[in-house]
């Protein structure tokens, strides 16, 4: 479902009142990380830096970043081939949100289902799903989605530990473990 607000004035909302914002709710609902581990389709930790953002069915503003470094820990990656030899096609992962301007006016989108944006540069514990036509791409999955800092993970999705219970600020060894444990590498 999307909310859309336009021109909101400032006594109305905390919203900008010179931009179009369009949001994403979703229910993202309870699960342990072994049973996201099994419903996703490749698990990895990796850096993702952000590549674009760009307007997909002339609806959908989707924030891209390559995914740097990727370490499989469970399942595989689509095999991703180019049509010109020795060319390596990046990983990337597509999310809903981003900001963008289309015709002189700022939109922004947001997915209200995550409590802290994606910061390009920096290393997540990622679930995926296969995203798109084209080999290479993916979406998170069931808001799996885990800053790395300082030896822990953190998840960006709302309401954290109700969601995945166990998981808050875990040690990053201990939550790839599990994965490791009910996941298989192909």
């Amino acid at each position: 479902m999307f909310v859309t607000s336009f021109q909101a004035t400032a006594a109305q909302s905390t919203v900008d009142p010179g931009r179009i914002q369009r949001g994403l709710l979703r229910d993202i609902h309870p699960t342990s990380i072994e049973e996201l581990t099994k419903s996703a389709d490749v698990v990895l930790r990796g850096r993702l830096i952000r590549r674009r953002t760009f307007l997909r069915d002339d609806i959908y503003i989707i924030t891209e970043y390559e995914i740097r470094q990727p370490e499989i820990i469970s399942g595989s990656l689509a095999p991703v081939a180019s049509a010109k030899p020795g060319e390596v096609l990046p990983i990337t992962l597509g999310v809903f949100g981003g900001e963008m301007t289309i015709n002189g006016e700022t939109i922004k989108a947001e997915d209200h289902a995550m409590a802290s944006e994606i910061t390009s540069g920096e290393e997540y514990l990622l679930f995926l799903r296969k995203f798109g036509r084209d080999p290479g791409q993916y979406q998170l999955h069931d808001g799996g989605i885990f800053e790395i800092a300082e030896g822990r993970a953190r998840a960006l999705v709302k309401g954290a530990e109700t969601i995945f219970k166990g998981t808050s600020r875990a040690p990053v060894r201990e939550l790839i473990d599990r994965v490791r444990a009910e996941g298989t590498v192909k």
